[in-house]
């Protein structure tokens, strides 16, 4: 809680003038992490429960080679400036600092029967390549969610005077405005990275990669 020069007008406190907050939108892309120790099988079985797409949809003796586990996660932290007036049981409330993280945690998985070179490694390119993909996702959700959170606060301004008991409701309806506005926007690009994550998928793609594994290889996202 913060006080300034007290004004009131017919009975109500006079909220200050509102101060633009700090927004800090912080991107962040964590080293990719290898794990070799599954079994065609348990990548299969995990493919299956994802329901990802399939260039060899029907083909039943095609082995998994390769996935990548990569989602983008969020946080979102608010910081309020508040002044009451105790004695009306009013408050002002305003931003003053929102900082929002977005992290990426690539992880490949290769089969243990796919894990020696040239395979391997063409494998890896492929998965690397669905990273590619999720990193551009990311950083246009970054943009995004820079101008969702500027708008937010932009329209928001100074709010009060409200009671002081309202003001922890008050904060979690913005939070929760806030934290929809993003997910929103983060279905929206699901659907394009979905699209551009397919393209990687191609039949063509496969079949090269298939021909250097020596057998049908299924090559998951």
């Amino acid at each position: 809680m913060e006080s300034y020069p007290l004004k009131i007008r017919n009975g109500k406190m006079v909220c200050p003038p509102g101060v633009p907050p700090v927004i800090n939108i912080n991107p962040v892309s964590n080293p990719i992490q290898y794990d070799f120790s599954k079994k065609s099988a348990d990548l299969t079985a995990a493919m299956r429960r994802e329901n990802n797409y399939n260039p060899y949809a029907g083909m039943a003796d095609t082995a998994t080679g390769g996935m990548r586990h990569d989602e983008v996660v969020t946080s979102l932290s608010i910081e309020w400036q508040i002044f009451e007036s105790p004695d009306l049981g009013q408050a002002c409330m305003q931003y003053k600092s929102v900082s929002v993280t977005v992290t990426l945690s690539p992880v490949v998985y290769v089969a243990q029967e796919f894990s020696k070179p040239p395979c391997r490694d063409a494998v890896i390119e492929h998965e690397l390549k669905h990273i590619e993909v999720d990193r551009r996702i990311m950083n246009a959700y970054v943009q995004a969610v820079g101008t969702l959170v500027k708008r937010a606060v932009d329209q928001t301004g100074v709010i009060g005077p409200v009671s002081i008991a309202a003001v922890e409701d008050y904060k979690t309806t913005t939070l929760e405005q806030v934290k929809q506005a993003m997910r929103d926007r983060k279905a929206a690009l699901e659907q394009d990275q979905y699209n551009l994550q397919a393209e990687v998928d191609s039949r063509a793609e496969y079949d090269r990669i298939s021909a250097i594994c020596k057998g049908p290889v299924r090559l998951e996202r």
